[in-house]
């Protein structure tokens, strides 16, 4: 039933603490009641989403949209913020800017000023354009420029674009001077990227790649959680 695959989904378990949800919507009598509840189901963080740039999304002044509607974007921000309780964090997931007019990229920092006025706790910078969607390369020269802004304020920012090696979320996190890495598509086939990332940080060697045991277990793990929460058909 719906209300099953609700709780399902909605479901916190012990061993997943830290856990965080992330929001999307354009008004804010509708995202404020949604943050609440999901701190009432137990998660540990909100997150609001400003930076979805699929046209459906942006069709409905949603995730990207807002990067062009700084007085919304701040309004949302703020009342989520002034609604949840002080231990719950609050980040904001966003884009370098909507498209690339200087004009949009300006918007990114007043935007980003805003954001922290407000006390935003944490920022995730995707070095894309929201017209730019996927193609082309992420600017982490952005994300440079927003961390020290952001760090001039005591905030935490993660960058986040075209991270598919451990190798290369170390090498960005020092040259952006960002606090951590937010892996998307990267971990998409591949959840051990998070396991080489921890062996490099810690500086012991890059493990080596997945046995097939490996990889059935882990496929088999999948299974088990589609199968809990879709039924077998749909799993």
């Amino acid at each position: 039933s719906k209300k099953r695959q609700a709780r399902l989904y909605l479901a916190v378990k012990e061993n997943d603490h830290p856990c965080g949800a992330q929001v999307m919507g354009n008004d804010p009598n509708e995202i404020v009641p949604a943050a609440k509840c999901l701190v009432g189901f137990g998660f540990d963080l909100i997150d609001l989403n400003f930076a979805c740039p699929v046209p459906k999304v942006l069709s409905r002044g949603r995730g990207g949209a807002l990067m062009r509607d700084v007085p919304r974007a701040l309004e949302i921000a703020a009342r989520v913020r002034n609604a949840l309780p002080p231990r719950i964090p609050l980040s904001i997931k966003l884009r370098k800017s909507y498209d690339d007019s200087p004009e949009a990229v300006d918007l990114l920092f007043e935007l980003l000023e805003g954001l922290l006025e407000i006390g935003v706790d944490a920022v995730t910078l995707h070095g894309r354009t929201v017209r730019e969607r996927y193609t082309g390369t992420a600017d982490w020269h952005v994300v440079s420029q927003a961390a020290e802004l952001v760090h001039a304020h005591g905030g935490v920012i993660l960058g986040s674009g075209d991270l598919f090696s451990a190798e290369t979320v170390l090498a960005r996190i020092r040259e952006s001077g960002v606090d951590g890495a937010a892996i998307a598509r990267g971990a998409i086939g591949n959840p051990w990227i998070f396991r080489d990332i921890a062996a490099l940080y810690d500086g012991r060697p890059l493990p080596p790649p997945p046995s097939i045991d490996e990889q059935r277990e882990v496929i088999r793990e999948h299974w088990r959680l589609s199968e809990e929460l879709y039924g077998f058909r749909r799993a």
